[in-house]
């Protein structure tokens, strides 16, 4: 998805009184083949997306540069050996406008 993209997208959700919450694959992540939807090629990216889900670090708030401090939510149990999305500077760089 293009900044741009995003930033319209996170501003008609502010104008509808909504927050545009987000999550990418992260650069460590092992390259998936896009169209390979067998179960073998997925299961492992699904696992990944689920307990990073369920240490709430799947989703990266798009919020404003000076808001917060740019600091993202964390969870204190261990992280896997890829980042979660929560925990990658890039995509917490994207979701900063």
């Amino acid at each position: 998805m293009l900044l741009t993209t995003l930033e319209l997208t996170a501003a008609t959700t502010q104008l509808q009184g909504a927050t545009l919450q987000y999550s990418a694959m992260p650069a460590a992540y092992p390259p998936v083949d896009a169209f390979h939807f067998r179960a073998d090629t997925m299961r492992p990216l699904f696992q990944y997306a689920y307990e990073c889900a369920h240490s709430g670090r799947l989703w990266t708030a798009f919020r404003h540069t000076e808001s917060e401090g740019g600091a993202a939510l964390r969870s204190t149990t261990d992280a896997p050996k890829v980042p979660c999305p929560a925990d990658d500077p890039l995509i917490g760089y994207f979701a900063s406008r």
